[in-house]
């Protein structure tokens, strides 16, 4: 076994004290292989336990409506086992102020472990049944002769760990207290001191010893905090990198826009678009003129007039010898674009078109080819826009609808549909979820927000 300067976060389970090769087993089907694994396998609550009590104490406590997890020891009086539907095993414990019964259910093997005589420390939750003190499958360790006696408990915050019907969260957490000091001691943390205190963040090691040991609440909450906080910058950082790799490496077509195009296509509507209708249309505008690829968020409430708005920039891109599509998550939503788009551009000569799954296989081939050869300006669709048939000819604009119903992969799928591989689409997503925009540069932070 290993000592604690040997502990590294590369030590194989089996080098800790207690887990052999099929205990490491269990560990590794929740995906834990080693030392590392079991600091990041992070607790999912915790349990409160009192200090150790006499068994009159204990009651007392009861009494007097204690709901925390009560530490108590004694010797076995008496062991019983009842059959039926269910085995219920119980077991009287006493001490020199009081007895106290704990049952357990479907644990037969617990008839095996204790026997008349045995010192036990038990701990769990009380109650009072029928006049007695009574502990209901409450966890317990047998006190032998040839080991120390364990030293009385003081409260505590019990870590409660994701685990598997086959590895209990006290075997995880007998696992974690190995490996606890060494491995916090050893990180090094990637925040520079200055940074932590302008943030009111503890150290990283800290915030792991705390996480899984916590003396009260307050050290949890910092230890989540920091973890949180460091898995929040990790994202935001990968999401600017990306960012910054779409906007210096890859080319979008720019598209015209001038006072003329504006004009035609504000004709095309049959109402006057609002002041915020307008604001977004020239940040759209502005990006869609440049070559590098717009990404950007469009958030409105249902029927404030986002498909206009997008519709503005599709038109922008039809009138500079492109293509466009729009993508929506159901058949029904792509079908109401449909109808609504085609109101809009009712006597133009802009063509539009429904491309879905359902479609009869005759009339999805005759339009996957007209999508080829530049037939169909906008394309209107929903997932079957991403299948790897479909292919445009000169798509410059793609327009997602319900952001949040779709992820960054699609996004990445939508963009390699046009034939012509040096150029990337611009794109729109657009969403009715309210989001506060602190959250959105969170979630969306690869987009700019209008």
């Amino acid at each position: 076994m290993s000592s604690p300067e040997d502990i590294t976060a590369n030590l194989p389970l089996t080098s800790i004290p207690g887990i052999g090769d099929r205990i490491a087993s269990q560990f590794h089907h929740l995906g834990i292989h080693r030392a590392g694994d079991l600091l990041r396998h992070l607790p999912l609550r915790y349990e409160h336990e009192l200090a150790e009590h006499t068994l009159a104490d204990a009651r007392q406590a009861v009494e007097e409506g204690e709901q925390g997890h009560l530490s108590v020891r004694g010797f076995v009086a008496a062991i019983r086992r009842q059959r039926g539907r269910t085995t219920r095993i119980e077991a009287t414990i006493e001490d020199d102020t009081e007895t106290a019964r704990l049952v357990w259910f479907n644990a037969g093997w617990v008839a095996n472990k204790l026997l008349p005589g045995l010192e036990v420390m038990v701990t769990g939750k009380g109650s009072l049944y029928q006049g007695h003190l009574q502990f209901s499958n409450p966890r317990f360790t047998v006190i032998t002769d040839e080991s120390s006696p364990p030293p009385e408990r003081t409260a505590s915050m019990r870590p409660i760990y994701p685990g598997s019907e086959e590895l209990a969260s006290v075997k995880i957490e007998r696992a974690v207290r190995h490996v606890l000091e060494p491995l916090c001691a050893g990180i090094t943390d990637t925040l520079p001191e200055s940074y932590r205190k302008e943030r009111d963040l503890i150290p990283l090691g800290l915030a792991y010893k705390w996480i899984h040991a916590p003396e009260d609440e307050d050290q949890a909450d910092q230890a989540r905090h920091r973890l949180a906080f460091d898995e929040l910058l990790l994202m935001q950082l990968g999401v600017m990198m990306r960012r910054h790799q779409l906007r210096k490496t890859l080319q979008a077509p720019a598209l015209r826009w001038d006072d003329a195009l504006d004009a035609r296509i504000r004709d095309r509507f049959p109402f006057p678009l609002t002041a915020a209708q307008s604001r977004v249309i020239r940040e759209i505008s502005g990006d869609l003129s440049k070559n590098a690829p717009m990404n950007r968020l469009l958030q409105g409430d249902v029927g404030a007039g986002k498909t206009a708005v997008a519709l503005y920039g599709m038109l922008a891109a039809v009138a500079s010898g492109h293509q466009a599509a729009l993508m929506a998550p159901t058949e029904i939503l792509a079908e109401q674009h449909l109808g609504s788009i085609r109101a809009m551009l009712e006597e133009s000569d802009v063509t539009v078109e429904l491309l879905t799954g359902t479609l009869p296989e005759r009339v999805r081939k005759e339009r996957l080819e007209r999508i080829a050869a530049g037939e169909i300006d906008i394309v209107i669709g929903t997932h079957a826009l991403l299948t790897k048939s479909v292919a445009f000819s000169s798509l410059a604009l793609a327009v997602i609808d319900e952001q949040h119903r779709f992820g960054v992969a699609q996004r990445a799928a939508l963009r390699e549909k046009s034939r012509n591989q040096a150029l990337v689409p611009h794109v729109l997503v657009m969403t009715a979820t309210p989001i506060p925009r602190t959250l959105s540069l969170t979630l969306f932070g690869d987009l700019d927000v209008s």
